[in-house]
């Protein structure tokens, strides 16, 4: 019986290959396989994987000061979140903060002006209130976003609260 066997790559083939299925909005189970990086009972191997990939985004180590259990939380983030995301926020605080990463976190946007649209959206149903549509569409999200700098964070395409 013929079996494919992926190589598993490191370093800029891996990260090109992570970003190209991302973007593909590939599952991070189906990043790791097609990365190679499968256990023998075909399950993933996360933790080879995001190992590979920090040490892939990071050559020169995780800028941290050999904190064991700060690595080891990026790793566990890793899984759920995009390590640009990881990466903005230590660069912002620090690692000594990544235990309120997932607090902090509201996703990846666009722009400020299109989290402050979905935010807002999210928090009143527009449609209930019966606003007519000229009326939704004349709001400058852009300045509704001004309006939320006090408690968010735009870093990268990644936006935080700066509330935790």
């Amino acid at each position: 019986m013929n079996q494919t066997v992926i190589s598993t790559l490191t370093g800029a083939e891996l990260l090109t290959k992570v970003n190209a299925m991302r973007e593909a909005n590939a599952t991070n189970s189906e990043i790791a396989h097609a990365c190679g990086y499968t256990r023998d009972n075909g399950n993933p191997a996360f933790t080879d994987f995001y190992t590979a990939l920090i040490a892939a985004k990071f050559p020169d180590g995780i800028p941290v000061e050999d904190d064991a259990e700060a690595d080891a939380k990026v790793i566990e983030l890793a899984e759920s979140y995009p390590m640009g995301a990881i990466e903005a926020f230590c660069d912002y605080w620090s690692t000594d903060d990544l235990e309120y990463f997932e607090e902090a976190y509201n996703g990846e946007w666009e722009s400020g002006a299109e989290f402050a649209k979905d935010l807002v959206e999210g928090c009143y149903n527009c449609d209930a209130l019966n606003l007519p549509y000229w009326v939704t569409v004349r709001i400058d999200w852009e300045d509704t976003w001004d309006n939320l700098r006090d408690d968010y964070i735009e870093l990268n395409g990644y936006i935080f609260s700066l509330t935790w």
